[in-house]
């Protein structure tokens, strides 16, 4: 399942019925990051600092949700991805999206005794019926590990919806059972009724791939973006070409 899931690629899976991929692709021609590098990393840049820029970016760029007749917008993506396409850029942000989630999912299940069982139980049934009992317990940890990434299907295509999924989840949060895993290469239906609205949304997911981000690397890629929007309405415009100064003479008289 797994295989056939990696054969199918993700983006088949955690779309949402009718959501279209763009076709765009970037003419980085002249962009900053390609004519500059992004070697080395600014002075002083904490995390505050790292934050505020995560949510100005949420703030000026696009991504795969927004609502735009740009071209060309999964903006935010190219920032965490740095592709040439905008479905390059989607797929790269949606697997290092998927790690994420799954390493969480992990963690859940490793502090869940019930999951915990049902995995160790499935294992030792594989297991015992191929002759390979001591193994039950390597198998149980596999187990878990597809389980994880499952729930990580399941939570990209919620927040591909608009729906929210919380850093750490609760039994309550849980999407996929374990029969689930069977039709983990297939687009399996989420369940009914509202969308969960708890915890981070697709946009706080991407603010959370910028975050340990190298610096210059993510700075120039904003440019990059900058450039790109400009040269919407000034063909001809390039920030390497950019020259700037501010000359201020004033006299002051008062009491």
């Amino acid at each position: 399942q797994v295989t056939a899931m990696a054969e199918s690629g993700l983006l088949r899976l955690i779309m949402p019925e009718g959501k279209d991929i763009s076709g765009g692709r970037w003419n980085q021609a002249g962009w900053p990051s390609y004519t500059v590098g992004t070697n080395g990393s600014p002075d002083g840049d904490d995390l505050i600092k790292r934050a505020l820029t995560g949510q100005y970016c949420d703030m000026v760029y696009t991504d795969v949700l927004s609502e735009t007749d740009k071209d060309t917008f999964y903006e935010m993506e190219y920032l965490i991805s740095g592709k040439e396409s905008d479905r390059e850029n989607l797929s790269q942000t949606a697997s290092e999206m998927l790690a994420v989630r799954t390493g969480l999912n992990l963690i859940h299940i490793l502090s869940d005794p019930q999951k915990r069982e049902e995995a160790r139980g499935l294992a030792a049934l594989i297991a015992g019926s191929v002759g390979l009992a001591p193994l039950a317990s390597v198998l149980a940890v596999f187990i878990m590990g597809v389980w994880s990434l499952g729930e990580g299907i399941m939570d990209l295509r919620i927040l591909l919806q608009g729906g929210k999924i919380p850093i750490l989840k609760s039994s309550e949060d849980w999407q996929l059972d374990l029969d689930g895993l069977l039709r983990l290469g297939e687009k399996a239906d989420l369940p009914g009724g509202d969308l969960p609205q708890k915890g981070f949304s697709y946009q706080g997911y991407l603010k959370l791939l910028l975050l340990p981000m190298d610096s210059s690397q993510k700075y120039y890629r904003m440019m990059d973006m900058i450039q790109a929007n400009l040269v919407r309405k000034q063909s001809d415009f390039l920030i390497q070409n950019m020259v700037y100064q501010v000359d201020i003479k004033s006299e002051v008289c008062g009491k």
